[in-house]
């Protein structure tokens, strides 16, 4: 298995007129993470000589936006596995702790979130990918995806594709565990025909 991973090419805030360009300086890294999965795939293909058919792409937390785009625009991918994630951002709005809490109005987070970001969310491309392979691994117990945002994009989505539910919280590169059981379960369906993913 070769892994090629996509950096992120944002930096944070740290001044004032740093914060006033966000929006802009958050799009744009979207449109450049998109762009740099493109020509990972063009690496592995042209220079690398990858088998075609065994390539797969994977989106995991909000990864899951840019692999989900990814799949959907490049036809050279086969299968995307989006792992804890999903789409529809009112969903994601109502289940985002830190709006719970503050007690920010839900909805007009998610018209905000919409409006600025609303180019990048999963429920206007997971149709794309269509007839290559989409696989979902969500768990019900997301703070950020909630179920309700994973079946949004599973049912958008058009054949073939798979849906599997974990028990775990949201991915966490901290959480050991968690991780333990998205790589279990993500070995078991690239390596095995006829195991289930638990």
């Amino acid at each position: 298995v070769v892994v090629c991973a996509v950096q992120y090419p944002y930096e944070r805030p740290r001044k004032f007129l740093e914060y006033l360009r966000w929006p802009w300086a958050v799009r744009l890294a979207g449109y450049r993470v998109v762009a740099g999965g493109m020509l990972a795939t063009t690496f592995l293909l042209d220079r690398e000589k990858f088998d075609p058919a065994r390539v797969m792409v994977v989106g995991a937390s909000l990864g899951s936006f840019f692999g989900g785009i990814n799949g959907s625009l490049d036809a050279r991918i086969p299968r995307v596995l989006i792992v804890h994630g999903g789409g529809n951002f009112h969903a994601m709005a109502s289940a985002y702790p830190r709006l719970r809490e503050r007690g920010w109005p839900v909805w007009l987070c998610a018209q905000i979130f919409e409006k600025g970001f609303g180019t990048f969310d999963p429920l206007r491309y997971v149709d794309r990918i269509s007839p290559r392979e989409l696989v979902i691994l969500a768990t019900t117990n997301d703070r950020y995806f909630p179920p309700v945002s994973a079946q949004c994009l599973y049912d958008r989505a058009g054949s073939p594709k798979k849906i599997f539910w974990m028990n775990t919280g949201h991915v966490r590169s901290k959480k050991s565990e968690i991780l333990d059981a998205i790589l279990n379960s993500m070995k078991t369906y690239l390596f095995s025909d006829s195991a289930p993913i638990q």
